[in-house]
């Protein structure tokens, strides 16, 4: 009997810890929980957006950029090719810029810009003259941007290529790079707040 009793107390503790233990942990990973999201809200909170803009305004802001800086070689309608969606130009010899928009009309005004890209082959020699495209077409999806943060935006964009990641600055841009087996792609996507969920 005494036996039993001793039994009975034991399991009765057991079940007290086991209890106890079962709401502490989940009071301690609730909270763990809430840290984490009250952090993910602070980070959505202190993120830079793009702001919505179509295709005809992403062009003329690029053309201007080039025009600006002594290139010379805008962007012009008679060089569009159009497939897939996207709207292709040859911008130089062996320079070519396409854009990509969020969803394709075939209306420049009312298809807004999701991604635009210089890309161009791989065995070039006029890397310096594409990089100053590149240059340009960030600087005009964010004209606060300086010469160095955009020069470290392009370094950075490289670097991270192998790791399948894009660079941002937080500046409601990001920077890919891609090396294809025929072409070498620098792409700038717009940042736009219903992207992220």
């Amino acid at each position: 009997m005494k036996k039993n009793k001793i039994i009975i107390i034991v399991c009765i503790v057991l079940v007290i810890l086991a209890v106890g233990a079962y709401f502490g942990i989940k009071y301690f990973l609730d909270k763990d929980i809430e840290a984490q999201q009250k952090e993910l809200e602070e980070m959505k909170a202190n993120i830079v957006y793009s702001e919505e803009e179509n295709v005809k305004t992403s062009i003329a802001k690029f053309n201007t950029q080039i025009m600006d800086n002594g290139l010379n070689t805008p962007i012009y309608d008679n060089n569009l090719t159009v497939e897939d969606g996207n709207y292709f130009y040859a911008i130089a010899e062996g320079i070519y810029f396409y854009i990509t928009p969020v969803t394709y009309s075939g209306d420049q005004e009312n298809d807004i810009t999701q991604d635009m890209a210089i890309f161009y082959p791989v065995e070039t020699e006029n890397e310096e003259n594409v990089l100053q495209y590149v240059r340009y077409l960030i600087k005009a999806n964010n004209e606060n941007l300086t010469d160095d943060e955009i020069n470290d935006l392009i370094e950075k964009s490289k670097t991270l290529a192998k790791e399948g990641l894009a660079a941002s600055e937080n500046n409601g841009l990001l920077l890919s790079y891609d090396e294809a087996e025929d072409n070498k792609y620098y792409i700038v996507t717009r940042n736009y707040e219903q992207n992220v969920q």
